[in-house]
This record gives structure tokens, C-alpha cells and sequence, in this order.
């Protein structure tokens, strides 16, 4: 088959295989199989089947035949032997990856089966960087594929190809297959999805509705139900709606869940659902596995509050502070969650890009470095060098997200392929730097890159012989990114001397506005009237630019004052210990229903199995649990005690003020949560809000306060 595969690429080697690569070659002194299984976290079987397949390579590649391991596990490479030659040849680029027939095979069928209208040879050649000779070849065996699902294939001349077959059988075929990223070609061209953000607020939904329906998926069909709605979202967009349901009707049960969830599917993913769907979906839920309780997310919370203190911790030694970046709290706090308290997961080897940001970055190393033991009294482990070296790329990304100052760049964006990559990474671009993006060009067009006149490439594939200074970054835009992004801007401005230009201010946004408007209403109007026109106009201005930017984000991360009407906030309550104040701190949420009683009982558990981690500020404490210990609805509670109790903390004692959190995930309390933490570390909010008269005025305190953070 004539497949275009990049001159010099090696196709299988994956990141593992690198860095284990990488180590062989600059080694560090005397190796063995259990250091290489260690600092890689993974097993020393693994690390064997890696050192076999790096032989194997070596070998094929022509460089040369090598032994790498002896019967004693040391791993040495002889004397002389160029294994560097093998690592030249090597990509750990995703877009040089080489597709096997059978993967080329399945793509090429879901790309037919996903498309509206007809596909042409060629255009499927041209997705997959393959002669259209080799389309040709695997036309059989494309077939077979999708006929064995009960699909036709049909072929019309000069028209092309297109699928016959029911929508139900359609999404069956991609579900089966795990093609939730499918694209597809509608028109005559080739669209993407761009999934990251859709997947994280299905996850939301679906979550909720468990909660609210006291039902829990097992792990594998939570993964099969978010997919089947990211399949629904994606089809019912691209006009593709389901026929109505031939099985029987789903029990109540199963329609009542499905009803609710496409609900808010359609709220929050602009979409239509017709009865059709509800039903359809109703059909697919029942025939998942429900299991009793929630998936583990035991810890999470302690750990977020020990980022909490970490952040703090950090940003009295480095410059700028990063106290009031929540999305460096999110990103940091999400990504110790993943890699403390899972044991038994493997997680990525170092890549070459974070050991270099680390080791180019000392101070905010060390920093860190410093501050690890917060952690490690959570993990009961010293930190390996692999995590301090993520944890400071995160803490750089941060820096430079802060620094925000690149306004004089004119960028050029380059993608490989379709509006998708190019639309989330230009997201990504305007939300954290003040770049102007001149132009969108294909990632082959030099001559469009020549007249845009810009400073700076921006692509998301290697660039063949690019007139410009590039940089190759993921479509998401990683911390890594991040951090390489401000480091080419710095040399850019040192070596090539960007001249200085007008630049167009940053996007206005809600919270700006807000900051404007607040003051002059304070001052203009009398006092009982302008915390609740400021509440209204601070919604409305919120929805407006909800609806403009798609902002799920903020949809689903409620600030604090939306956690703590009125009617959740309790003055100069009386406790005479640690144990009733959580008790009276919980009333209100009790009384709602927002918890139950077995929550109360684990929140005291949880301050005597793990000490007084809780009381986060000054004569302040925030009780909590993991959310299967009976919380039932997002909800907090606040509250004032008469007299201060003793928690037993050494430095924050005593307690006069607590806030009881019932979350019902890992996520969507954090913005609150990040805000309540900042606003109670500052003694001029604390007075305030001893000073309030009735639940009402410290409703309105709180409100007004949390509009003058930072955002």
C-alpha cells in the first residue's frame, strides 16, 4: 500500500518508551530494571517489554543489534554504541503517529458512518495523509466493517460514498467501536468535534442526576453513558435525529432519569431533544449496571484544601501571587487528585518538556520543593522528582498565565485540519493571553503565513520550512504549553526585537463590568435596595455573556453567594465544643434536606481520624466529608457562633465562624469553595461579617465582598 508515513519517523514508540530511551542514552550513573520501573512508575515487566522493544527498533532501524539488560538487572548500553541515532529517528509527536491498517481501516468506516451526505474517496485519503490507491486497497475490508453492524455501503458515481441504515444503528456503531471523537463531513467538508468541554459537561449532568436520583452507574457504564450522549450531542447537531424506539417502552423509572438528563443536555448543549431521544435514552439506561454508592472520591476535599494552603504557602515566595488564580487551584488541585489518591494507578512517564521546565525554573522548584510535605502528609510518601517536576510546571503555567503581558504579538494560527482544532485553541489563546490573532491559516500554507505580516506561528502540527518563528502546542493548550509559550515570547522580544504596537484591549467580560457598576451603585443608591439590584444585574449581565461565550464554566461552578442565601446563613449560634458546633452548623442543611444525618457523623470522623485540617483561616473552620457519606444536594451552610470553640489548631484557634460543605463531586463546589477560603483569610471580611445585624445583612455582606475579589 503507497501510505504517506513522515521521512524518518519511527511509528510505534510511545512516551514511556522515550523517556526509558532518553535515560539510556544521558544516563545518570549505574542502572537497573527496579530504577527504571520506579522513577517511570511502572512495573518492572513493563520496563522489560520497553527495553525489548527498544532492541527491537534498534535492530530494524538499521543502527545496530543490542543486548540492554543482563541476567543481574543492570541495564547498560556497551561502550561505543550509537543509540542516540535510534532516539533521531524517534517522534513523540501525536501527529507523526503511523496508523496500522486495522486503525486506518476503522477510522476510515467511522468517518462514513458518522458523515451526512455522500464521501468521496479522496476526501477520506486526505483525512488519513494516505494515497487515495490505498483508500481503494481497504475499500473490502472498510466494508466489512460496517456491514457486520448491520450497515450498508453504498457507492453512487460521481457522488461518492454513503452509508444505509437506521440512526439507532448508526450511534450503535459508534458507540460500539469507541468512536465518541468521530468526525464526519457534512457539505463536502471535513468538521471536527471539539469534545473537551462537551465530555466535562455531560460528566456534570450525569453526575448530578445520580445524586438527585440516588442511583449510581458502575464506573464502565458512567464511561458508556457519557459516550452515548456525546454521540447524541454530535449527531442531533449535525442534523442526524434518532427514529422513534421499536422495543418496548422503558419503566418510569429509567424515562423520569432519561427525561431529567436530557433536560439539561439541552439546556446546556444548545440542542433539541425530541420525545424520541428521551425514550431512546430511557432504553439504553436500562440496560446499564446501577450499583450502590458513589465512585470513589474519598480525600479529594482534604486534598483541596491542602492545595488551598500549598497556593498560599508558594505565593509568599514567588512573584506574582497566585492567591486569587482559581484556575490554577482547579488545575493543580484536579491534577493531585488524579496521581495522590489513586494508589495502584500508573501514571505518564516525565516527558522531556516538563524535566526541562523544571530544571530551567529553579526557584519555583525549590518553592515547591519546600512546601511538598503538605502533600506528603496526605500521599504518607516523599514526593518522587517526577511529581515535583508536574507540580512546578503547573506553578510556571500559573506565573505566566499571571504575567499576561504579550500584548504587542501579532499571531498567526496553524492547524492541520478543520474549524474544530483551530476554534479550541484560539479559545484557549484569547482566555489567557492578549494576543492578536491576525489570521487562521492550513498548517501547508506558507505563502498565507507570509502575508499576515505576524511575529509568531502558532500551530498545532510540525510546520515543513515555515517563514515565520513557530511553535508547535496541543490544541488544549497545556500547562506545558503555557509555560513554552512565554519562554518563546521572551525570546522572541530578546533576540528578534518586536517592535511595539497599538494593541486592542482585552475582551470585556462580566465580572469587569461588575467591578464598574458596584461601587456606583453602592454609593448612588440607599442601602437595603442595592444588594439586591446589584444581585439582579450581576445575573443578568452573567447570562448575557453565558449565552454569548458558552460560558460552562461559571454554569457549573457557583460562586459562593449563590451556596448561601439567606435562608442557609445561622448568627451567634451556641456550641460549647467542636463536635456541636458541626452539629448546629449543619441544622439548616438537615433541615432542607440537603444531607442527612450520616453526614454529620462523618464530618466529626473525619476531624478525629485526620486532625484540624479544616479550619482553613483564622476563627475559621470548613467541615466536610466525601460526598457518599450522605450529602444529597450541592448546599453549604454558614455560621456564626456566640462564643468560639477549640478545634485544636495551633495557629487558627479559636473558632467563631464555620461553614458547613455538602458537595456531590469532586468539582463543582470549587469556585465557592476557593472564594469563601480567600474571603476569610482577610481580617476586614471577618469584622464585617461579625458586625452583621440579621442572616439577610450578612448575605448581602458576603455578596458585596465576593464581588471585590479579584477574578
Amino acid at each position: 500500500m503507497n501510505e504517506k508515513i513522515p521521512e524518518g519517523a519511527i511509528p510505534h514508540m510511545n512516551k514511556r518508551v522515550l523517556a526509558i530511551l532518553d535515560e539510556l542514552i544521558t544516563p545518570k550513573g549505574p542502572l537497573t530494571l527496579a530504577d527504571l520501573a520506579s522513577r517511570n512508575h511502572v512495573s518492572e515487566r513493563s520496563v522489560r517489554n520497553y527495553l525489548a522493544e527498544i532492541e527491537a527498533l534498534s535492530q530494524c532501524e538499521g543502527v545496530g543489534k543490542v543486548n540492554l539488560l543482563n541476567r543481574t538487572g543492570q541495564v547498560t548500553v556497551p561502550d561505543g554504541f550509537p543509540l542516540a541515532e535510534l532516539r533521531k529517528k524517534a517522534t513523540d509527536d501525536y501527529y507523526h503517529y503511523h496508523l496500522s491498517a486495522k486503525e486506518r481501516r476503522a477510522i476510515a468506516a467511522s468517518l462514513l458512518v458518522n458523515s451526512t451526505g455522500y464521501v468521496t474517496l479522496q476526501q477520506i485519503a486526505d483525512y488519513l495523509y494516505v494515497s487515495r490507491v490505498t483508500i481503494i486497497n481497504d475499500l473490502d475490508a472498510i466494508r466489512s466493517i460496517i456491514e457486520a453492524d448491520g450497515l450498508l455501503l453504498h457507492s453512487q458515481p460521481n457522488k461518492g460514498l454513503t452509508i444505509e441504515g437506521s440512526e439507532s444503528d448508526k450511534r450503535q456503531f459508534l458507540l460500539a467501536h469507541k468512536l465518541i471523537n468521530a468526525s464526519f463531513i457534512t457539505g463536502g467538508h471535513l468538521e471536527q468535534h471539539d469534545n473537551t468541554s462537551l465530555e466535562h459537561i455531560l460528566c456534570k449532568i450525569v453526575n448530578e442526576q445520580e445524586h438527585v436520583h440516588n442511583r449510581t452507574l458502575s464506573e464502565a457504564a458512567f464511561t458508556r453513558t457519557v459516550h452515548y450522549l456525546l454521540i447524541c450531542v454530535n449527531r442531533c447537531h449535525c442534523g442526524a435525529y434518532i427514529e422513534a424506539p421499536t422495543d418496548e417502552n422503558p419503566s418510569p423509572n429509567y424515562l423520569e432519569l432519561s427525561q431529567e438528563i436530557m433536560k439539561y443536555v439541552s439546556q446546556y448543549c444548545h440542542l433539541t431533544v425530541t420525545r424520541n431521544e428521551q425514550q431512546a435514552f430511557a432504553s439504553f439506561l436500562a440496560r446499564q449496571r446501577f450499583s450502590r454508592g458513589t465512585r470513589s472520591e474519598k480525600d479529594s476535599l482534604r486534598l483541596q484544601l491542602l492545595t488551598r494552603q500549598f497556593i498560599e504557602a508558594i505565593s509568599s515566595e514567588l512573584t506574582p501571587s497566585l492567591n486569587s488564580d482559581f484556575e490554577f487551584f482547579d488545575n493543580l488541585s484536579s491534577h493531585l487528585i488524579s496521581t495522590l489518591s489513586q494508589a495502584g494507578t500508573e501514571s505518564e512517564s516525565a516527558l522531556h518538556t516538563v524535566e526541562d521546565i523544571a530544571s530551567r525554573h529553579p526557584k519555583a522548584f525549590q518553592s515547591v520543593q519546600r512546601h511538598a510535605p503538605l502533600f506528603e502528609s496526605f500521599s504518607h510518601r516523599p514526593l518522587t522528582r517526577i511529581e515535583l517536576d508536574y507540580i512546578t510546571v503547573h506553578v510556571c503555567a500559573a506565573l505566566e498565565r499571571v504575567r499576561n503581558d504579550y500584548m504587542a504579538f501579532r499571531i498567526v494560527v496553524a492547524c492541520h485540519a478543520g474549524l474544530g482544532t483551530s476554534k479550541l485553541l484560539m479559545a484557549k489563546l484569547h482566555e489567557h493571553f492578549n494576543f492578536h490573532i491576525v489570521d487562521v491559516v492550513a498548517a501547508h500554507d506558507r505563502k498565507a503565513m507570509e502575508d499576515a505580516s505576524a511575529d509568531l506561528v502558532i500551530a498545532t502540527t510540525p510546520l515543513d520550512r515555515c517563514p515565520l518563528p513557530s511553535i508547535v502546542v496541543s490544541p488544549i493548550l497545556t500547562d506545558e504549553d503555557y509555560v513554552r509559550l512565554g519562554e518563546k515570547i521572551d525570546e522572541l522580544r530578546l533576540h528578534h526585537h518586536v517592535p511595539p504596537r497599538n494593541t486592542p484591549e482585552r475582551d470585556i467580560n462580566a465580572e469587569a463590568i461588575m467591578q464598574i457598576i458596584s461601587p456606583i451603585a453602592e454609593e448612588m443608591l440607599p442601602e437595603e435596595t442595592s444588594a439586591p439590584m446589584l444581585q439582579r444585574m450581576h445575573r443578568a449581565i452573567r447570562r448575557h455573556f453565558l449565552e454569548a461565550n458558552g460560558g460552562e464554566q461559571a454554569v457549573f461552578l457557583p460562586e459562593l453567594h449563590h451556596l448561601l442565601p439567606a435562608a442557609h446563613i445561622l448568627l451567634d449560634a451556641e456550641a460549647h465544643n467542636w463536635r456541636e458546633a458541626i452539629e448546629v452548623g449543619s441544622a439548616l442543611l438537615l433541615r432542607d434536606r440537603n444531607i442527612e444525618d450520616t453526614y454529620i457523623r462523618a464530618m466529626i470522623q473525619t476531624v478525629e481520624q485526620f486532625g484540624p485540617y479544616i479550619v482553613m483561616a483564622p476563627n475559621f473552620a470548613l467541615p466536610h466529608a466525601t460526598p457518599g457519606a450522605g450529602s444529597k444536594r450541592l448546599a453549604m451552610q454558614f455560621t456564626r457562633l456566640k462564643e468560639p470553640v477549640s478545634f485544636g489548631h495551633p495557629k487558627f484557634d479559636p473558632v467563631s465562624f464555620l461553614c458547613v460543605l455538602s458537595p456531590i463531586d469532586t468539582n463543582t463546589h470549587l469556585k465557592a469553595m476557593f472564594n469563601l477560603i480567600s474571603l476569610m483569610k482577610n481580617a476586614a471580611f471577618r469584622k464585617d461579617i461579625l458586625a452583621a445585624a440579621t442572616a439577610q445583612d450578612a448575605y448581602t455582606r458576603i455578596l458585596q465582598h465576593e464581588y471585590l475579589l479579584e477574578p
